[in-house]
């Protein structure tokens, strides 16, 4: 039994490193296809020891890429795939590595679902680099979480040829009666400070635009088509920014658990 995780990778350098090495840290392999990135993400990935794939392809067909690494994963011999993002840390709330956690799941269970929290960054956050010179991770700083998880999780799947990975890792689908269960937690970390979250919207907007994706799917990204910088940035601050966080009862201040990661910092 092994486990692979894949990714989709653009534009991610704040975060890529300590990502993969968390990762590194719970499953066999770290399978990243890179979509053109920027900002030195390509460069990192070059000095982590992963397999990475190159994809010129600016559109953003998610469930047919993902879902394509998986393939590649069953190919090279694993037996589970876990599709992440780039901004996220995964664990089993059992404290086991991934890999563990997903040895011991009995055969008739396919899909393991994993529930998401959002992370959001407060006025409470601490520099990024310490009072010694030592840098804190993005996992480290910001340390406030929404209370709720959110309505759609993550999934780890058994590896099928006929394995279906949906758009946003949110869902997948197998032929045939099977069982569901659970175990696995993710942490969210999409909205970190104003110039990535500007960068993220456009990259996604471009990516958007190279599909014939229907209207109603990728709204959050397309409703900025005719927006400003300022006025993608000022929706950060209104929506993604907590000056106080600690009179807002939606939030609660809960670090990822990132003693499990023990190479992140």
């Amino acid at each position: 039994m092994s486990v692979a995780a894949v990714l989709l990778v653009k534009d991610e350098f704040d975060v890529i490193k300590d990502v993969i090495t968390h990762l590194q840290n719970n499953v066999d392999e770290v399978i990243v296809q890179d979509n053109a990135s920027t900002d030195g993400t390509r460069e990192i990935l070059e000095t982590l020891d992963v397999m990475v794939i190159d994809d010129p392809e600016v559109g953003y067909w998610q469930s047919r890429k993902t879902t394509a690494l998986a393939m590649t994963a069953m190919h090279r011999g694993h037996t589970w795939v876990l599709p992440c993002d780039s901004d996220e840390i995964i664990y089993a709330t059992d404290g086991r590595s991934i890999s563990d956690f997903l040895g011991g799941i009995p055969p008739d269970v396919q899909i393991i679902n994993a529930e998401l929290y959002n992370h959001l960054p407060t006025s409470l956050d601490p520099p990024e680099v310490d009072e010694n010179g030592i840098r804190r991770s993005v996992f480290e700083r910001i340390g406030w979480r929404q209370r709720n998880h959110a309505p759609m999780g993550k999934v780890a799947c058994r590896l099928h040829q006929d394995l279906v990975i949906h758009a946003g890792n949110h869902s997948a689908s197998l032929p045939g009666v099977y069982l569901i269960g659970a175990g696995l937690c993710v942490r969210h970390f999409s909205w970190r400070e104003p110039g990535q979250y500007l960068k993220k919207i456009r990259n996604g907007q471009a990516a958007y635009r190279e599909t014939d994706l229907p209207e109603n799917i990728g709204v959050h990204w397309r409703m900025f088509e005719n927006s400003t910088d300022e006025a993608i940035i000022d929706h950060f601050h209104q929506w993604f920014y907590y000056a106080d966080p600690k009179v807002d009862h939606t939030l609660i201040y809960d670090p990822a658990p990132v003693n499990l990661i023990s190479d992140v910092g």
